[in-house]
């Protein structure tokens, strides 16, 4: 007579494979989102992420991002990614507290597609002052912002965030707004973060409608004088290795403030520049200007 077996008998989980043939499987899985989706589902791969793996990549809805911080509190580097509109709540920078609190080793936050209002960022960041001064990169281009930050939006997080290596932002050159871009701001980018290497500043209508670039001809002047103060600028990055200007503004008589680039920031490998005109006037086949740029 046979005598049936119950199926909980039977039943191979994956926690029934030793641990040395689970280390080799998951050491074989390159892709961070397959690593993270394991992790998700298994106690044991959990276990083997969480000491090597610094970024969170989840392909899809990883629940609360309180939970997410929590469960991994040794992150490095995070994007996170957001399309629906801002949760309300009665206090600014909410959504990033779980972050900010739980996950101290951050050092590279992108919120380049992830939605949240501007005024978020600066006064979360000053009262998490510890976690500011840890960050070295900060992705700030998010494509959902309509006009950037402000200026005094971003002179308050560089002030928070000193150390930063790596600043990328989304802002405002045109004069005729408020909070515009102007040389004061980019001198106090220059002296709170002495230390930055790659710095991409650019105007949020660079991904709107081309027409909107060359509107307002009775603001253009008052660009000119931004190019005296980009010298001061330079002065004051003596790192820098990778810059990105996207002003969408006519930026004239530029080649004075950019023929300084070489010996002010002479690590400089890599310039984009938008709407600068007069980067090199090559008078009587002389070299001056962005020309003088060696390393470039």
């Amino acid at each position: 007579m046979v005598v049936p077996t119950t199926a909980s008998a039977t039943t191979t989980t994956m926690n029934d494979i030793p641990d040395v043939i689970l280390s080799n499987i998951f050491a074989s899985i390159s892709d961070t989102r397959t690593q993270n989706s394991f992790s998700l589902v298994n106690r044991k791969f959990l276990t083997l992420e969480e000491p090597r793996a610094p970024l969170l990549a989840p392909r899809q809805h990883a629940g609360p991002l309180h939970d997410s911080a929590i469960q991994w509190p040794r992150l490095s580097r995070v994007k996170l990614v957001r399309w629906h509109q801002r949760p309300s709540s009665p206090h600014l920078g909410a959504n990033f507290v779980p972050l900010f609190e739980h996950c101290k080793g951050l050092t590279c936050l992108n919120l380049s597609n992830f939605y949240y209002w501007t005024e978020d960022l600066p006064s979360i960041l000053q009262v998490y002052s510890d976690f500011s001064k840890s960050l070295t990169c900060l992705d700030l281009l998010t494509v959902s912002l309509t006009d950037g930050f402000k200026a005094h939006e971003i002179q308050a997080i560089t002030a928070a965030c000193a150390n930063l290596t790596k600043f990328l932002v989304a802002c405002m050159f045109d004069p005729s707004y408020l909070g515009f871009i102007g040389d004061e701001t980019l001198l106090a980018i220059a002296a709170n973060c002495p230390k930055l290497s790659v710095l991409h500043l650019v105007d949020s209508r660079r991904w709107g409608t081309p027409g909107m670039i060359l509107r307002m001809k009775d603001v253009l002047e008052r660009m000119r004088g931004l190019a005296l103060r980009v010298v001061d600028f330079f002065s004051g990055l003596p790192l820098l290795e990778e810059l990105v200007l996207c002003v969408c503004k006519n930026v004239r008589d530029s080649a004075v403030a950019l023929e300084a680039l070489n010996s002010r920031c002479p690590r400089l490998k890599m310039l984009r520049l938008e709407h600068f005109h007069g980067i090199c006037m090559a008078v009587e086949s002389q070299l001056d200007g962005v020309a003088l740029c060696s390393g470039l």
